[in-house]
């Protein structure tokens, strides 16, 4: 089982194989809603109010300016 953060207070629980969550989460009720205040399936709709963007770059070298683009970028 993968758990990943998708910010604030979401985390997307996911694996391979379909079907294997929604046994887990039956066979382990109490277990699950001990630590999950709710859990919903995946829709594609679902939309995260603030994103929280974790990036790396390499070899960037920065200029006079360069800080400035990375101010400005909406995410």
């Amino acid at each position: 089982m993968r758990i990943r953060y998708l910010g604030e207070k979401y985390v997307l629980l996911s694996y391979e194989e379909e079907g294997i969550i929604e046994k887990a989460i039956v066979e382990n009720k109490v277990w699950f809603y001990g630590i999950f205040g709710s859990i919903v399936p995946w829709n594609d709709s679902f939309v995260v109010p603030k994103k929280l963007v974790r990036f790396a770059i390499e070899a960037f070298h920065c200029l006079f300016g360069a800080v400035d683009a990375f101010n400005e970028l909406e995410l």
